[in-house]
């Protein structure tokens, strides 16, 4: 029987701390309810609010924000996840493109078996138009089926992060496109959560009213700003204006 010392020093090779803490992390995960539908009997895994896809290599250390989600909410944004990012990349500020990888990954999915129908499904929220004799054109994200799922997986994830709601069903998610400033009295109030400067920023505001439990606004690069409500009830429909539009 080996001595404890001898044991105690085994338990220090390299890479059993990292070890140690992913399966403690999976017993803390297991623990837990899906943050998206609360299910307990489904094999849970540490699912990204915010897709490593979205991330470039430059930000590799930066910390990620993670919820428990089972592998039935996992399988319906699966194949929406590329697309996002599709979209996201594509109204980035053309001048700021990170110096990273992921253009060329996206480029790159565009010659996979199923390339043909990620450009199409990319070009069908764009819409063509021109500005001093130059063609341009607008997406509009917030017409398109998969990136609104995933935008709404991004403000359900958040509430569970933040203990506002975990759990909350899609029916009670408005988003859209921020069109208007925010006014100078409830900027004040808003703390923003920085993941990182010109990447991804966001804040909220808890609402104790018969309409609304909070509101968050959403910043994705320079150019794609969100807001969301997350209604009191699934009864309870905020009014959206027409949608909007991301110039690039």
């Amino acid at each position: 029987m080996p001595s404890k010392a001898l044991h105690r020093s085994r338990l220090r090779r390299p890479g059993d701390l990292g070890r140690w803490r992913q399966c403690h992390a999976r017993e803390d995960t297991m623990k837990n309810p899906c943050a998206y539908c609360g299910a307990t009997a489904v094999d849970r895994t540490r699912g990204h609010v915010f897709s490593k896809n979205l991330y470039p290599k430059s930000l590799s250390d930066v910390k990620r924000i993670l919820v428990p989600e089972c592998l039935n909410c996992k399988a319906r944004w699966e194949d929406a996840d590329p697309h996002f990012r599709n979209v996201v990349l594509s109204a980035w500020h053309p001048e700021k493109h990170p110096e990273d990888s992921r253009y060329e990954k996206m480029r790159r999915s565009f010659s996979h078996c199923d390339g043909t129908r990620r450009l199409r499904d990319l070009t069908q929220c764009m819409r063509e138009f021109q500005i001093e004799g130059k063609v341009r054109r607008k997406i509009y994200p917030m017409e398109d089926l998969k990136f609104v799922l995933v935008l709404k997986r991004i403000i359900r994830g958040l509430c569970h992060h933040h203990d506002l709601g975990t759990a909350i069903p899609d029916t009670r998610v408005t988003c859209d496109v921020l069109r208007y400033m925010i006014p100078e009295g409830i900027e004040r109030e808003m703390d923003w959560n920085v993941i990182a400067d010109s990447f991804i920023r966001y804040s909220y505001l808890e609402w104790v009213n018969e309409e609304a439990s909070s509101t968050w606004i959403l910043e994705i690069g320079t150019q794609m700003q969100f807001i969301a409500w997350i209604h009191s009830s699934p009864n309870k429909t905020i009014q959206a204006d027409a949608f909007g539009a991301a110039n690039f």
